[in-house]
């Protein structure tokens, strides 16, 4: 898939998709250009990754906090290895699967009803103490995956 089809199917600007690649949002996507106007193509995972970088961007939070949010979503979470991440949960549910980020500070992944993570802090040196934030970003994570799985 490539970011021109990503762009059509998610409705998000191709501009932001295009930011969050070049500028390493999504770690591990940083694939060599084939040439000069080769188009660059990603997997549906890369291109799920890419996609909520940019939906992040657009929603307002600033490239360092995006970057932290990535780097977490995608840190394994198990002996499984990288396909067990949050990411990868996200990408792989059928349900309703929201991502929330609270205060700049702290990120959740939900899925469907009952499953929710608990709040992970995004910096290393804040501790998990939050118990209900001020201001949350939501990221319906479910109409971005669909709107993927829809191509034609």
């Amino acid at each position: 898939m490539d970011l021109l089809t990503i762009a059509a199917l998610t409705g998000l600007p191709i501009r932001r998709l295009r930011y969050a690649l070049e500028h390493g949002l999504l770690p591990g996507a940083e694939k060599a250009s084939r040439g000069h106007r080769v188009t660059r193509t990603f997997t549906d995972f890369e291109a799920f990754g890419i996609a909520c970088a940019a939906a992040l961007l657009h929603g307002g939070l600033r490239r360092p906090l995006v970057h932290r949010c990535m780097a977490e979503l995608l840190r394994p979470s198990g002996a499984r290895g990288p396909r067990n991440g949050l990411l990868h949960l996200l990408q792989a549910s059928s349900g309703g699967a929201v991502l929330d980020v609270a205060d700049g500070q702290y990120l959740r992944v939900v899925i469907g009803e009952q499953k929710k993570t608990r709040w992970q802090p995004l910096r290393t040196d804040q501790g998990s103490s939050l118990v209900e934030p001020l201001a949350v970003l939501r990221l319906d994570a479910a109409a971005l995956r669909d709107a993927l799985r829809s191509r034609p």
